[in-house]
């Protein structure tokens, strides 16, 4: 399953570590019928490149 969702992710110019890390920190912020928002293909890419860890900053 994940080899799916890394290889859309790939499809959709955007760096699977980056969308999985961002997946992980926002899945629990919403809702059971919005998840699909978080799919690869339903994601801004430049969303994903502008996130930052809380470490990073």
């Amino acid at each position: 399953m994940f080899y799916i969702l890394f290889d859309c992710c790939k499809l959709n110019n955007i760096n699977p570590q980056k969308w999985l890390a961002y997946v992980l920190e926002n899945i629990a912020d919403h809702k059971g019928n919005m998840l699909h928002q978080l799919l690869p293909n339903n994601i801004d890419p430049l969303t994903i490149e502008n996130f930052k860890q809380f470490w990073e900053v």
